[in-house]
């Protein structure tokens, strides 16, 4: 079973997720090109580039991410007996950094677990070009529940950060001490198997 979820996983990451990624984010750099807040975003996000200067200014940034759980349609938009409630909670996609500004950093895990991962990149770029400094290591971490309907309601990201040999859990805005499988115990439950993609 959990061989079969991992392919079944992985292969929506390759196809539809990448997809979802694609049209909604090409759909909001549209609206931003037509409506003039491209200019004003990319500033922003140079900005932003510009502030990633250090480890204790990217926990700051980090930490003002708001994590918002919503699909297509905003939770609560529907009724709680329609049959169109699913569209609350899918689909999912990974919100690019502009999009991530436009929204003052809302978003699900997928989106927190990107902008870390973006600040992090922001900094390293500043380490190779100075030659100083101490790298920061990033790794993604995914878990997937093996069992039905939690397998496409409990899918969570969030990323493993380690600096001057500490590690970090980057998680939903929210900066922790535990080890990976904490962190998917303490939302799972301890009777939930689950896999890592």
């Amino acid at each position: 079973m959990e061989n079969l979820v991992y392919i079944i996983a992985q292969a929506y990451r390759g196809s539809l997720l990448m997809f979802f990624n694609v049209v909604f984010n090409g759909a909001y750099y549209i609206y931003f090109l037509f409506t003039g807040k491209l200019f004003k975003y990319l500033k922003k996000k140079k900005i932003l580039r510009m502030e990633a200067k250090d480890f204790e200014h990217i926990k700051l940034m980090y930490s003002q991410f708001k994590y918002k759980y919503d699909g297509l349609f905003k939770t609560g938009t529907f009724g709680e007996k329609s049959f169109l409630r699913w569209l609350e909670k899918w689909p999912t996609w990974t919100q690019g950094m502009l999009v991530n500004i436009h929204k003052d950093f809302n978003g699900n895990c997928q989106d927190a677990a990107h902008l870390a991962k973006w600040l992090c990149k922001q900094y390293n770029k500043k380490v190779k070009v100075i030659g100083f400094g101490q790298k920061i290591y990033t790794d993604l971490k995914i878990y997937v529940p093996t069992e039905l309907p939690e397998m496409f309601t409990k899918v969570h990201y969030f990323v493993t950060i380690k600096y001057y040999g500490i590690q970090y859990q980057f998680d939903n805005g929210k900066i922790k001490r535990e080890n990976d499988k904490q962190i998917a115990v303490s939302r799972l439950g301890e009777d939930l198997n689950f896999i890592w993609l």
